[in-house]
């Protein structure tokens, strides 16, 4: 497991708190942020590498992932 930082942002994006969370991996992270996105929107941090943004009601994806078509 590691600590991934979750910042909860505004409908603006201005961060409204911060918080750890441990997950074993981005994907994990991003599933956990995905269950807590219902009032922000989510910034998911490993260290200083973004691993993505969970919007309010969104399916979350890795910053790296490709979009299907």
């Amino acid at each position: 497991m590691a600590a991934y930082r979750f910042y909860f942002l505004d409908d603006s994006e201005h961060i409204k708190s911060a918080d750890y969370f441990e997950c074993e991996d981005d994907l994990s992270a991003l599933e956990r942020a995905r269950a807590l996105c219902e009032a922000f929107h989510i910034d998911v941090w490993f260290g200083t590498r973004r691993v993505g943004r969970v919007h309010k009601g969104e399916k979350p994806r890795a910053a790296g992932d490709v979009m299907a078509s």
